[in-house]
């Protein structure tokens, strides 16, 4: 009785790693797509360049906007997702402009618009004259902004920007 019980196990076993083609496809996961739109808050502008992270099962190679500020990423495993656009720096130092949305994508699924509108930062601008209400040029105009560290206020630079032969400046953190 013994001998007759391990055939039938043999049996039940040899049973399950023989699947079907059919039974085997259909247990592979269908991989997905994510792509959308980056685009300036106010304007509306496509943001070309930007930097588009996905955190989530697949983490696929640096994703940048085009220049219509289209972006997709393909071959995607389903699941949950953080995906992030972050606006270009342009060799600016500091932050810049971000969004970050959560996205559910399901096996096989091709999410097609999930756009991102970017706040950019302000400007400040103004016009350095003389005395004699005449611009001057050439002149170096500092943004120099306030902020706690540690609880102790500081003072730190933050911008630079140098009139031109109006007497004009502006300051911008885009």
């Amino acid at each position: 009785m013994r001998l007759g019980s391990v055939v039938v196990y043999l049996f039940a076993v040899a049973a399950g790693f023989s699947q079907t083609p059919q039974a085997a496809a259909q247990t592979e996961t269908k991989l997905g797509s994510i792509g959308g739109t980056v685009r300036d808050a106010r304007s509306g502008t496509p943001i070309p360049d930007a930097d588009l992270f996905f955190n989530g099962p697949s983490r696929p190679d640096s994703i940048h906007s085009d220049a219509q500020g289209r972006y997709s990423a393909r071959d995607l495993k389903p699941g949950a997702y953080q995906v992030s656009a972050i606006a270009h720096a342009a060799g600016r130092p500091g932050p810049r402009p971000y969004s970050t949305r959560p996205v559910n994508l399901g096996p096989g699924q091709e999410l097609a618009s999930v756009d991102f509108r970017l706040e950019s930062f302000g400007k400040i601008g103004g016009k350095v004259l003389d005395d004699n209400d005449e611009p001057v040029a050439g002149i170096s105009v500092f943004l120099v902004a306030r902020e706690y560290s540690l609880g102790t206020l500081r003072y730190v630079f933050a911008a630079a920007a140098q009139t031109d032969d109006r007497g004009v400046y502006s300051l911008a953190s885009e």
